[in-house]
């Protein structure tokens, strides 16, 4: 086989399909856009109900702990949206590749044509502007755009389990090219080298 073209097998996982949508563009920004807008509508919330406020409230101070109180509850039910949503994601993407018959993904990279081919039906992704690469905790994390339907993956990082080293040689294989003036979205900068906790 040529060097041109790597190839791996990627177990799909649980837990990695998790990790996968955890990172997922969409939630973060929609999760970032909710952590400031909430707390912004409780301070208009109050002051539109101040007379209501004022009956229930016998002096300022119980005013504050009122709007502090509304606003808190809501930040942790934003919180708890936050670290539960990418959950269900995650596993309903599970049950669908399980459903679907799908144990393990082929995933390959032809250095010179740039492509990508996923899965059993080899998909093809190309890189491009839209590439997003996340490196997470266990896997390397594609994301090709940044819409909820967008094109993603994973490839495992190098561990004991997993010795083949894909996941690394193709991020590098992308830093250089964009070095070289290709412009895909995938410069050591641009990783987002975050590490679940």
């Amino acid at each position: 086989m040529s060097t041109d073209i790597l190839t791996t097998k990627v177990e799909v996982t649980r837990k990695d399909c998790i990790e996968l949508m955890t990172h997922l563009p969409p939630y973060k920004i929609a999760f970032a856009f909710l952590a400031l807008f909430f707390p912004v509508l409780c301070i208009i919330v109050f002051f539109l109900n101040l007379d209501d406020f004022s009956a229930t409230a016998q002096s300022a101070t119980e005013w504050i702990i009122i709007m502090g109180a509304t606003a808190i509850i809501i930040e942790i039910m934003v919180f708890i949206g936050y670290k539960l949503t990418p959950k269900f994601g995650g596993r309903n993407l599970y049950k669908k590749l399980k459903k679907n018959g799908v144990n393990e993904l082929i995933i390959s990279f032809d250095k010179k044509t740039k492509k990508f081919l996923v899965g059993p039906k080899s998909i093809e992704m190309i890189p491009n502007s839209k590439l997003q690469i996340v490196s997470a905790k266990r896997n390397y994390l594609f994301y090709f755009g940044k819409g909820l339907l967008s094109r993603r993956f994973y490839l495992p990082k190098k561990t004991e389990a997993s010795q083949d080293g894909m996941g690394e040689e193709v991020v590098k294989f992308l830093s250089r090219e964009e070095k070289s003036g290709k412009n895909w979205g995938t410069t050591e900068d641009n990783i987002d080298k975050k590490k679940d906790n």
